[in-house]
């Protein structure tokens, strides 16, 4: 089978503009990952603010989530700041509170997730 060069071009421009969009998608989802940072630490007194999932990885996608896990969030403003990191993103936010994490998973964001420190 003989495959015509013009759909192996068509097929490598493709991917070219995939990995742009992804690239582009990824560095704005940074820019929204300090924005959050900054919101958990001056609004909701969080002291460590944690990145993991897969903006760390090559898996991120334009559709992915952002995986944040933060201490101390008060219990009773959970929420509250479920629905303010999510203001600070196009994309969801999915917002984990790190002191109340089952050990295993803590563990896990602890040992892959990257600490954001922010300029505040």
């Amino acid at each position: 089978m003989v495959v015509d060069p013009k759909y192996i071009d068509y097929w490598r421009q493709v991917r070219a503009e995939q990995q742009i969009a992804q690239q582009q998608a990824k560095k704005l989802a940074w820019q929204e990952v300090n924005a959050i940072a900054s919101v958990l630490r001056q609004q909701f007194g969080a002291t460590r603010v944690m990145v993991f999932g897969s903006l760390l990885s090559d898996r991120f996608q334009d559709d992915s989530d952002l995986d944040i896990a933060a201490a101390p969030i008060p219990k009773a403003r959970f929420f509250e700041a479920v629905a303010a990191v999510n203001e600070c993103s196009q994309r969801w936010v999915d917002l984990k509170p790190l002191d109340d994490l089952d050990p295993y998973f803590k563990q896990r964001v602890l040992d892959t997730g990257l600490d954001i420190h922010g300029p505040d």
